[in-house]
């Protein structure tokens, strides 16, 4: 019965079977050391059989010999089963690491052939982490998956059962083993790629943010209604000029990164040459908006100062219109001459503000004309209705002027008139007052001789008299 079952060529098909035979076996093993006890009892009896000379001493010595022999042979089969059962175990655990280990790599496999290489920065730096954990996990394994081999080799070595097979699956398990290590070095060079990618990307996003930003600032349509407004405008146009120049060095950087990227042969080229083109395209158009909005505050403001040089002038001229309205001419040659003297006064001034005033307005208006600008019309109407009113003054000034030469030549006459009558009166006066004397002077004659000569002389001075009426006329 045991040497049928010792004959068994079955040595399992797995662990769990290999395992059960060995059980099995252990208790047959049990059975026969308990057997060795009848064994022993059974030669006593052959021996004493043998000695009473009653039997056939030959038959039970062969009987015997034949037993213990058979019995021998039972325990020599015991023992080499044992070796192949325990070999068998050896076999199959190696097959069950083999397959935890293959198992273990399948499973790696499928974390390190994932195409997710992250969508953002952060999601990128999360994989990385998650993949230096798992490149430490490799690191850790490598002395199990060597134990595994150096296991495999020493059963091949060993010239035991399933030779071909274990050096097939040994072949396999290195391939898998080392094909799992290429799988994670890519990913962890791709993961390093898209790191560095995602760097980009956000630095080119934060570009493009500080862009918008901008694009909608040149895009305003407010160019300020007021010298102070445009001022205010034109220096924050400055310091937007100032910051795009710093910016636009960042984007040089941005790109050139972009470039050793490519060079590196990222494996997102293709990404990287598009968002370098859409940056670089994105600086272009907030360089062209504000280069517009530079020009046309630039327009504004040279019109709101066209504007305000206009109103200084009308300003001015409005003074001198009111200065110009009085209608005192002078009450003599005095008060004539000195009104005069503010006129040339005032024209000299007039003079001086055409010099100044009336020619830098003029010249401006030809500047802004020159160049083609926008509010070349109301430029031209402004001008054109300023000089009317320069002219107008120019004109107003000259008659007043005219009016007091009028004035003073009057005056001049009239003084000449009163110096002639002066002269006269004065001279009449003083033969009034020798006639007065002469005829009130009493009459003292003492002779003929003396009366004829008072006579005469009162005849000479009543002719006189005509001449004196024309005088007094």
């Amino acid at each position: 019965e045991v040497e049928a079952l010792l004959a068994s060529e079955d040595y399992g098909k797995d662990l769990a079977s290999v395992n059960n035979l060995l059980k099995k076996h252990q208790l047959l093993e049990a059975d026969i050391s308990a057997h060795e006890d009848r064994l022993k009892d059974l030669n006593s009896q052959a021996d004493s059989l043998m000695t009473s000379s009653a039997f056939d001493t030959s038959q039970v010595k062969d009987k015997r010999e034949t037993i213990n022999g058979r019995f021998q042979r039972i325990k020599s089969m015991a023992a080499a089963r044992r070796a192949k059962l325990n070999e068998s175990h050896r076999l199959h655990q190696f097959f069950r690491d083999m397959d935890d280990g293959e198992s273990w790599i399948k499973e790696k496999k499928l974390l390190v052939s994932s195409e997710d290489y992250g969508r953002d920065l952060t999601g990128v730096q999360n994989l990385r982490k998650k993949h230096k954990r798992l490149e430490a996990e490799l690191a850790a394994h490598e002395p199990a998956i060597q134990g595994v081999l150096d296991t495999g080799k020493k059963l091949s070595d060993d010239n035991t059962i399933g030779k071909e097979e274990i050096q097939q699956r040994l072949a396999r398990f290195v391939d898998h083993w080392k094909e799992l290590k290429q799988l994670a070095a890519a990913r962890g060079q791709r993961l390093e790629e898209s790191l560095e990618y995602q760097q980009f990307v956000a630095n080119v996003e934060e570009e493009e943010a500080w862009i918008n930003e901008k694009m909608t600032l040149v895009a305003s349509e407010d160019y300020g209604d007021t010298l102070a407004a445009i001022q205010g405008l034109l220096k924050k146009h400055e310091a937007f000029e100032t910051d795009f120049t710093v910016h636009k060095d960042r984007v040089n950087d941005v790109c050139a990164n972009g470039e050793d990227l490519i060079k590196k042969n990222n494996h997102h080229v293709e990404n990287i040459t598009a968002k370098m083109k859409g940056l670089k395209g994105k600086v272009s158009d907030l360089e062209k908006a504000a280069a517009q909005r530079k020009a046309k505050l630039d327009e504004n403001s040279a019109f709101l100062q066209f504007n305000w040089k206009a109103d200084v002038v009308e300003s001015w001229i409005g003074e001198k219109e009111n200065s110009l309205k009085t209608d005192d001419y002078g009450r003599d040659l005095s008060s004539v001459q000195t009104l005069l003297t503010k006129q040339e006064t005032f024209d000299a001034g007039l003079q001086a503000f055409q010099q100044e005033g009336i020619a830098n307005i003029t010249a401006l208006k030809d500047q802004l004309l020159a160049a083609k600008h926008i509010q070349s019309k109301a430029i031209e109407v402004r001008h054109a209705s300023l000089m009317k009113r320069w002219n107008q003054l120019l004109a107003n000034s000259a008659a007043r002027k005219k009016k007091l030469l009028e004035a003073q030549e009057h005056f001049r006459k009239v003084e000449d008139l009163f110096l002639t009558f002066a002269k006269k009166a004065s001279a009449f006066n003083s033969w009034f007052e020798n006639a007065e004397e002469d005829l009130t002077d009493p009459v003292r004659c003492n002779s003929l001789e003396e009366i004829k000569a008072l006579r005469e002389a009162h005849d000479a001075f009543r002719s006189s008299l005509s001449s004196a009426q024309a005088d007094f006329n």
